[in-house]
């Protein structure tokens, strides 16, 4: 999902993402996942630098991980904001999930 601006200024942002393993994934699988923060201004989508995480997802049994991150951004009324999340390293094969009521979005205008 995405979140619009609806008022110029300074926000404060903060974001976690937790993710976890399909439990069909082998026990020696290990991956990597990043998140970062991205913002939809005049007609693309750009990261805003300095606002990856990482974290290591071991495997399926214990294979759950969480980024927490935040920034100060200026942004202006209609912009557009959205958390991304990605397998970044380690092996192929299982699937990498975002887990329910484990991640969140907050924005707070200053």
């Amino acid at each position: 999902g995405e979140v619009t601006v609806a008022q110029t200024g300074y926000y404060n942002i903060s974001w976690c993402i937790s993710t976890r393993m399909s439990t069909l994934t082998s026990t020696g699988l290990r991956f990597t996942t990043k998140c970062w923060l991205q913002r939809f201004h005049v007609s693309q989508w750009t990261t805003v630098p300095g606002t990856t995480a990482f974290t290591y997802n071991r495997q399926h049994q214990n294979g759950e991980g969480t980024m927490n991150q935040s920034c100060i951004l200026y942004l202006q009324q209609g912009n557009r904001i959205s958390v991304q999340a990605a397998r970044h390293a380690g092996g192929t094969g299982g699937t990498l999930y975002s887990m329910a009521d484990a991640c969140s979005l907050s924005i707070f205008l200053m």
